[in-house]
């Protein structure tokens, strides 16, 4: 997971890639039991009712409902999303940190409508100091048009994979298209400035997005241009293809 810092009011975004349920909510249960103290995992869904995802996140630990009776885990299922997501994004902000304290986790696992509609208004919400987790299941990656995907994933901190050939395949999109832009020589250049100056090992790079896109952008002014091209030609391409 990215080590961004989370100074001031800040939401640390992950863009999460699964397979299949079990393995989300694996990953999911893995987040939610990483919290700060003081800190609130919740997990939202747009797809399972409260008592199904419940039972799933028990048969993977037996903890899960120990941690709800003792406040630190919240499970929100379809019966409910929509309306807690409306509450969060509408209440006042002096209370917003008593509704999700500052250092919580919040794994989102809606379709895609929903999560850019959430996650824009949730970036923006002032005094939430939140990692924000976006579930996304490979399978449904096929009902989205690559444009709106890019969308979503030039915005993360951080990009995962619950599958290893997912974070092979972004890696090597990177590769190809900075080879196909600048030239073999040059793009192993790049790669091992961005290893000695800013230690982003090239199998790190989805993991540490942002500071990638950054450290491009510092060094050639073409780091936006990049993603984008990296996005649309390769990532949901190879992945589709898992």
């Amino acid at each position: 997971m990215s080590q961004s810092s989370k100074e001031g009011n800040s939401v640390e975004r992950i863009l999460f890639i699964y397979r299949d349920r079990k393995e989300g909510h694996a990953y999911a249960l893995q987040i939610l039991k990483g919290i700060v103290k003081g800190g609130l995992g919740i997990y939202i869904s747009s797809f399972e009712e409260t008592e199904k995802i419940r039972k799933s996140l028990m048969t993977l630990d037996k903890e899960v409902s120990e941690m709800e009776e003792h406040g630190i885990l919240k499970i929100i299922g379809s019966e409910s999303a929509a309306n807690y997501l409306e509450d969060l994004l509408r209440i006042e902000e002096t209370e917003k940190r008593d509704f999700v304290p500052e250092g919580s986790r919040i794994y989102l696992d809606v379709g895609y409508k929903c999560m850019k509609l959430y996650e824009e208004k949730l970036r923006e919400t002032p005094h939430l100091n939140i990692t924000l987790v976006l579930g996304y299941e490979l399978g449904r990656m096929k009902e989205i048009d690559i444009e709106s995907f890019s969308r979503i994933v030039k915005v993360q901190d951080s990009l995962l994979f619950s599958f290893k050939d997912g974070m092979e395949a972004f890696v090597e999109g990177v590769e190809s298209v900075m080879c196909n832009i600048f030239g073999s020589v040059a793009c192993k250049t790049i790669f091992d400035i961005l290893e000695q100056r800013y230690h982003i090992k090239r199998e790190s790079i989805p993991e540490e997005f942002k500071a990638f896109r950054e450290a491009l952008t510092g060094l050639i002014g073409k780091g936006e241009l990049i993603t984008e091209k990296m996005i649309i030609e390769e990532l949901l391409t190879r992945t589709r293809g898992n």
